[in-house]
């Protein structure tokens, strides 16, 4: 039951702050995002500022916001959650990365603290219209004690005054829960949590995951507390939906999705998450374009292993293995808080281990895909893995349509022989390219396949 808050977006002359990840030891990181941009993790990001643990403690999803209108003293506010408490707490600092101190719980006029429509989740943004939070958790689809009895009704709103903690109008419910979305614009792709809210060409984007939880779906309204439609499906972290690929044909194991879209320069990139060492509390951070059409609707996107970049990556470059974009047996599992939802599903994933990252558990049939990467420029492939019997690693370009597997539609051009080692072990293969950019290894043999990683060379 985690959310994530993304960097708010607003006119000239406010500023917002924030992104929440997880660690595996569960303490909470704060990076703040420029708009400058640098090759991070073998991906271009914007340029990320870490300013450490923050001194809070588990169960705790914050987010921020900065204030500097109407005459106010500007200062940043850091809104969070309690883990199974009913409040919005707020922290205050006079800097975005100081030390904030304790402001307040959002509270009525007279005091009261709000606790309706299940506080958690906080999205805040401020814009000439006003302040206003968007919060709220509705599991309607899980079982979570503490919630099977309460009203689950979706993703509210309200408005705050210029203090940043009393609420001026709302609460009020904008998009509805799995209970309440039949026959509504959103039935089918109801609201679970994590919203994150934008104001992009005078429209209100709401970001938020989905009853499905591996999507990050938008609903976009002309007002900030009303009139909010289903706008569609940005990122699914199982590919989900891109092109018609239905549940079954996913290409990476599933669980929850948190992020919001941010702006560099003049393009827009969709923030996201999706899932290591099998379980949904460990995350490996991703982020992709997005294209705005001319109505305002954001077409789904991919996953891509070239992420923010405007062209395809290097054909002469090492990348770590667990920057594939799809990994798949052909049957993935969805992952649950407490690990693999189904006991019997093995299938392979991505951990670390010793400081080292990489994929674990790869075994017959299992495919690992890179896209996109100018591959003219390959000459040769290595690989750096190890494993306890022989097998091969066939190099394919194309995967068929509507499946997890290549097969005639794509070439294999070569293949890798495996031999076995308890250690890492380098092994590789002279091949040759067109204009392809897509590139697919599929292991074959009979042991288990840990893969570190994928060196492309132009000789």
């Amino acid at each position: 039951m985690t959310g994530a808050a993304g960097i708010r977006s607003a006119p000239a002359g406010r500023r917002y702050w924030g992104r929440r990840e997880k660690q595996r030891d569960e303490r909470l990181c704060f990076f703040f995002f420029k708009n400058e941009v640098r090759p991070l993790c073998g991906r271009v990001y914007p340029r990320v500022s870490h300013h450490g643990h923050a001194a809070v403690s588990q169960g705790i999803v914050p987010c921020a916001a900065r204030n500097e209108s109407f005459g106010y003293i500007s200062h940043d506010y850091l809104y969070y959650c309690v883990k199974f408490q009913d409040a919005i707490y707020v922290a205050v600092c006079d800097t975005p990365a100081g030390q904030y101190e304790f402001y307040g719980r959002v509270r009525y006029k007279d005091g009261t603290v709000m606790a309706e429509h299940q506080p958690y989740d906080p999205s805040v943004i401020c814009t000439e219209e006003g302040n206003f939070l968007y919060f709220g958790f509705a599991p309607c689809m899980i079982s979570i004690p503490r919630y099977k009895n309460q009203n689950l009704r979706g993703g509210s709103v309200l408005q705050l005054e210029e203090d940043m903690l009393t609420v001026k109008k709302g609460p009020k419910v904008i998009l509805p829960s799995l209970n309440y979305g039949k026959g509504t614009s959103f039935e089918g792709n109801e609201y679970f949590e994590g919203p994150s809210i934008r104001k992009i060409n005078s429209r209100y984007y709401l970001i938020y995951s989905s009853v499905n939880t591996h999507q990050l779906c938008y609903a976009v309204s002309d007002q900030p507390m009303s009139g909010f439609r289903f706008g569609g499906v940005i990122v699914s972290n199982g590919d989900v939906g891109y092109q018609g690929r239905t549940e079954e044909e996913k290409l990476m194991s599933v669980g929850n999705n948190h992020g919001g879209l941010v702006q560099v320069k003049d393009q827009w990139y969709i923030f996201y998450h999706r899932h290591t060492a099998l379980d949904q509390y460990n995350r490996q951070g991703c982020a992709e374009r997005i294209y705005f059409q001319e109505d305002g609707s954001i077409p789904q996107v991919t996953i891509t292993t070239s992420g923010m970049n405007p062209i395809p990556l290097s054909g002469n470059a090492s990348y770590p293995a667990v920057y594939c974009c799809n990994l798949t047996n052909g049957h993935m599992g969805a992952l649950s808080s407490l690990g693999r939802s189904n006991a019997e599903a093995d299938f392979p994933y991505m951990t670390c281990e010793n400081q080292e990252r990489y994929i674990k558990n790869i075994k017959d049939g299992t495919l690992i895909g890179y896209k996109y990467i100018n591959l003219r420029e390959t000459r040769r492939i290595e690989v750096i893995y190890k494993t306890d019997k022989e097998g091969i690693l066939e190099i394919h370009t194309q995967m068929m349509p509507h499946t997890c597997r290549c097969g005639p539609g794509g070439k294999k051009h070569a293949e890798i022989q495996l031999e076995p080692s308890q250690y890492w072990k380098s092994a590789e293969t002279e091949i040759g390219f067109e204009d392809e950019k897509e590139l697919y290894l599929i292991y074959k043999g009979s042991g288990k396949l840990s893969l570190l990683e994928l060196r492309l060379k132009k000789a």
